[in-house]
């Protein structure tokens, strides 16, 4: 645990914040961010201003999707590859598949706010246009299972590398082998940081209302319980308490 903060909503700007300190904390720039897929974290990787990837998890329906973002930062754009895949690639000898798509974002200029006056004409005929096209489109985020163009990839666990089989990418093989080096043998997951925040909800009654400095207490308790647990077995020994409460 580097850094934890308590707020009040997560915005960009806050969590922004919170992931730089933690950054602060460590020797090198990291080279990948693990999360769920909460929308605000991809705003947020691009915020750092860095080449970094970005693997986001998907807790929705299947529960085993991933999409790896490598976001690279060039002068006046944002190119990302995204490879949608499943989070068990590295566990072993294995052959998969990838969806693999582009995105280029215009890095936004420091100048004045806002756009020229566009004639009332003009916008009107622009207006009936998105109608039309928002009737014959689904509303939703981009499905990049779907929609990306598919690969194939050999993972050989002994050599711990990547290599191309049906298809070729360059630039998707050197991506997958920086997070093959830390995923060998394991799958790529948010869900350790999950299961800490439901053991927490489990911990903590939160139907109780407390003001912001006792939650930052009983946050502070729980996170240093977890770094000392030998303090707990000290405290239960030297209590008098029902063998119910000692097993929870």
């Amino acid at each position: 645990m580097l850094v934890w903060e308590f707020i009040r909503k997560r915005t960009a700007e806050n969590i922004y914040k919170i992931i730089s300190k933690a950054i602060d904390k460590l020797r090198y720039f990291p080279e990948i961010i693990v999360s769920d897929d909460f929308s605000t974290y991809k705003k947020v990787a691009k915020m750092l201003n860095r080449d970094i990837i970005h693997i986001r998890h998907i807790h929705k329906g299947l529960r085993y999707h991933i999409i790896i973002d490598a976001i690279k930062h060039e002068k006046d754009k944002i190119v990302i590859r995204h490879i949608a895949t499943t989070n068990d690639i590295f566990k072993g000898e294995n052959v998969f598949m990838t969806r693999e798509s582009n995105t280029i974002e215009k890095k936004r200029g420091k100048g004045k706010k806002g756009r020229k006056r566009e004639p009332e004409n003009k916008i009107r005929s622009r207006t009936r246009q998105t109608e039309n096209e928002s009737k014959k489109t689904k509303r939703g985020g981009k499905n990049y299972f779907k929609k990306g163009v598919p690969y194939l990839y050999r993972y050989r666990v002994g050599a711990n590398t990547v290599s191309p089989v049906w298809n070729d990418n360059d630039y998707t093989v050197e991506i997958l082998s920086i997070v093959s080096k830390y995923f060998n043998r394991k799958s790529i997951t948010s869900n350790i940081v999950e299961q800490q925040f439901s053991l927490l909800k489990r911990l903590v009654n939160f139907g109780v209302r407390r003001n912001k400095k006792e939650w930052e207490l009983t946050l502070y308790l729980y996170y240093s319980i977890r770094e000392f647990p030998e303090v707990v077995r000290e405290i239960i020994n030297d209590s008098r308490l029902c063998s119910r409460i000692v097993r929870r």
